[in-house]
């Protein structure tokens, strides 16, 4: 009886606990501020069903159930991540789940996109409009943007100017790391291979504070897409080929990624390209050849993350061989009959004059976020830049010396502290220490251009942001940078007396030699800057932004120290040891408003720059590898006002986007135009979607230049033989070019398999073969630019 008693109470304890109730608790709240997520809809998997819920107004939710054993729950938010746990039940204790409430980026965003970005309007370059420029280079590309040109020394070394300024007043960061590639010279481009870039932006009427104190005309942002977190592999090659030049591009990137949020991705491309032609005639030594390859490696998730960066840039770039004149009568004749004085057959070679550029960019960054406060991140980047100039020899030095040998080294550590706990409110500091060392090698037997040089740069900034209400929103920012340069450099004893050295600088002299000083100028700098940002935005239609900003740079090394002949650029160099930091204050005003299917904004600004630095010739000088044209950095007072105009009509069979730009500079201690300011543009591309072609994609592309009718009078005179005779000349380097108007033809087809896509399109540039000169080429006094060109490109999507 007792036996059959405890089988019965054995029995119904097992009924019992197998039908045990249990329940799981929780709440669920927002990761930076820690407010209730209502709504959020929470699922729990067990090993036999699935039970859903939803969160009350307090963000709590409740399942109660047969609940046993290790079990699944996810959450899911409208703007967040889905977030998931594994949790076993029995749960001991309340649950708290934080999410990243926030809008999703978006993959992709089409060319002149406009956006707000601290308030500074900024400009984007889609993935297809890079890839329609992946034979050419950075500031090539960036002329789809208004308020943006280039200046340039030949057809392969081109840089961009935003509102009137380039060189050291525009930034360009590469995957976060600012380019530190001697970008002091008009004839030094950026060392990116734009093939490695997958999404370009631009940042005007903001100098940035996070980046920079000094970036006075604005940023170039270069990044690559955001690696998504599921377990994938997929990549693209790449195949362009152009008439012009006879050159040939290849492309290729892959990228695997997990779902555990690890990534890794590779990328190579080779760029290839013999003489250029101008409509008449070949461009002798402009040959073009460019080897690249980017890694990046690393893991991301909402809380953490560690990533790897390394990019590698190999160019070599010939130099118009008739820009190096030989005697002042060749540079006059060169000049006054507008044709090269050096016509030869096309050629893959690539001899002197030319550039030898190698870049090697690493960056390790770290982050962490923390809830109900923000984000920490660290960062370290690397960069080894040596740049090579080979010269005409006329002598029997070996053409295999360079004439011009410079190591740059920058190392820079940096660290970041977002706050984003309260709603509508943000504020971040960061600091930064950047070290460089420039190593200018002896061995080329030529008077170094730059000296060695050691430089040490420290700065910290706060910047903060205030949305007060759903129209309105304001930012405020400041900046405070430190400078050291401590350099040796050699001046001949004339030069230095000719300067007056000898009077104001006589402390800088360490060693006296037969005709030299060995000097060693130690300068220091302080810089502030600042910015103050208001936006109204109606609707998302309508949209009006206030910004102010202060800027200050400082002499670049090219400003200080130019001594010589610089031969990319054909023209002897020099600098002053007496130039000043520049002090920007810029004003500019923002209006967008977008329709059904129009939008247009306006940008007008204005900026007045104190001690502003400039480059113009003066004359000729003659040295042992011939007579070359004498340009002088000089120092003057500046105004700068201008406007940028964007407009943009998208239908369902075609779209029409436009841009102007108009600059108005004035030396105003001299009362006369500023040297080297853009004209005025203008820009249009019609696009048509042919659907009874099977989406055959096709365009014109129209670009305008006038003719810049304000420049200052910088000839001058030189002494030359005729018919056994001495006679003056009047050399002509002040005169702007003509206006010109260039067509082209693009049209485009994608033939999309399951699981990957060919693309293949074909373009034509300078369609009529237009005989056109570029006012802001530094090699326009010897030939016309580019003829017309054909490109074919296909490209697989895998």
């Amino acid at each position: 009886m007792n036996k059959i008693f405890y089988v019965l109470v054995l029995c119904i304890s097992f009924v019992n606990a197998q039908n045990q109730l249990y329940e799981v608790k929780g709440k669920v709240i927002d990761f930076h501020d820690g407010k209730a997520l209502q709504n959020s809809k929470v699922v729990l998997q067990t090993k036999d069903k699935t039970t859903i819920v939803h969160t009350d107004s307090l963000g709590v939710f409740l399942i109660k159930g047969n609940l046993k054993g290790n079990s699944k729950l996810t959450v899911y938010h409208d703007e967040c991540e889905p977030f998931f746990i594994t949790i076993t039940i029995p749960v001991k204790k309340e649950l708290i789940i934080k999410m990243e409430h926030h809008v999703h980026e978006l993959e992709q965003v089409n060319v002149r996109t406009k956006e707000y970005n601290n308030l500074g309007i900024k400009s984007e370059l889609d993935t297809q409009t890079l890839e329609n420029y992946s034979s050419k280079n950075l500031g090539d590309a960036l002329n789809e943007v208004s308020g943006i040109s280039s200046i340039n020394t030949g057809n392969s070394i081109v840089k961009p100017i935003i509102h009137g300024l380039h060189s050291s007043r525009v930034m360009v960061l590469n995957q976060g790391v600012r380019m530190e590639n001697q970008q002091w010279g008009i004839e030094h481009a950026p060392s990116i291979d734009i093939n490695s870039v997958e999404k370009v932006s631009v940042i005007k009427s903001s100098n940035a504070l996070e980046y920079s104190g000094d970036a006075i005309g604005g940023i170039v942002l270069l990044e690559s897409k955001k690696f998504p977190k599921k377990d994938s592999l997929y990549g693209k090659s790449m195949v362009s080929g152009n008439s012009n030049g006879r050159g040939i591009l290849l492309n290729s990137t892959l990228t695997k990624t997990f779902k555990k949020g690890f990534f890794i991705k590779g990328q190579a491309s080779f760029n290839c390209h013999g003489d250029y032609h101008a409509p008449d005639y070949n461009l002798t030594n402009t040959g073009y050849l460019s080897k690249g390859i980017s890694f990046e490696s690393g893991f991301h998730s909402f809380k953490k993350g560690i990533s790897f960066f390394y990019n590698y840039v190999d160019n070599e770039i010939g130099i118009l061989r008739a820009s190096h004149i030989g005697n002042s009568r060749d540079l006059y004749q060169a000049i006054s009959e507008r044709k090269p004085l050096i016509i030869e057959d096309f050629s893959y070679d690539i001899n002197a004059p030319k550039q030898k550029i190698i870049h090697h960019l690493a960056k390790v960054n770290l982050y962490k976020r923390f809830a109900k406060f923000g984000k920490v991140d660290f960062q370290y980047d690397f960069q080894m830049n040596n740049r090579k100039e080979y010269d005409v020899r006329r002598t029997s030095e070996s053409s295999t010396i360079p004439a011009l040998d410079l190591e740059l080294i920058t190392q820079t550590f940096s660290a970041n502290i977002l706050y984003d706990a309260i709603t509508d409110f943000n504020a971040k500091f960061g600091i930064m220490y950047r070290n460089q060392d420039n190593y200018p090698n002896p061995d080329t037997g030529v008077r170094r251009l730059i000296p060695d040089y050691k430089s040490n740069q420290f700065g910290s900034y706060f910047i903060t942001d205030y949305k007060w209400n759903s129209n309105w929103k304001s930012e405020f920012g400041i900046r405070y940078d430190y400078f050291s340069i401590d350099a040796e450099k050699f001046y001949t004893k004339s030069r230095w007396e000719e300067l007056n050295y000898d009077v104001k600088f006589s402390n800088l002299i360490t060693k006296e030699y037969s005709t030299q000083y060995l000097t060693n100028p130690k300068l220091n700098f302080n810089s502030i800057a600042s910015s103050l940002g208001i936006n109204y935005t109606n609707f998302n239609d309508f949209s009006l932004t206030l910004n102010y900003n202060l800027s200050q740079r400082i002499p670049n090394p090219a400003e200080l120290f130019s001594d010589g002949l610089h031969h990319s650029s054909a023209s002897i160099e020099y600098g002053d040891l007496e130039m000043k930091k520049e002090i920007s204050n810029q004003i500019s005003f923002t209006v967008e408003k977008k329709f059904a299917d129009f939008s247009v904004s306006l940008l007008p600004y204005v900026n007045f720059i104190k001690d502003y630095m400039y480059i113009e010739p003066i004359g000729i000088e003659k040295n042992t590898r011939g007579e070359f044209l004498v340009w002088n950095y000089k120092q003057n007072n500046a105004l700068l006002l201008g406007a940028d105009l964007d407009f943009n009509y998208d239908a369902s069979f075609m779209s029409w986007k436009g841009n102007a730009s108009y600059i108005y500079a004035q030396n105003t201690d001299k009362n006369e135009p500023l040297i080297s300011i853009p004209p005025f543009t203008i820009n249009n591309q019609l696009s048509f979607k042919i659907k009874k072609w099977k989406n055959l994609n096709a365009g014109i592309t129209s670009v305008f230049v006038a003719k810049q009718n304000r420049f200052p009078n910088t000839n001058f005179s030189i002494s030359i033989i005729e018919n056994e005779e001495v006679v003056e000349r009047n050399i002509d380097v002040s005169s702007t070019e003509k206006a010109y108007h260039l067509l082209g033809i693009n049209a485009n087809k994608t033939i999309n398999f399951k699981k990957s896509s060919l693309n293949l399109s074909f373009s034509v540039e300078n369609l009529f073969n237009t005989k056109y000169r570029n006012y802001l080429n530094r090699l326009r006094y010897f030939s016309d630019d580019l003829g017309r060109n054909f490109n074919i490109q296909i490209k697989y999507n895998y």
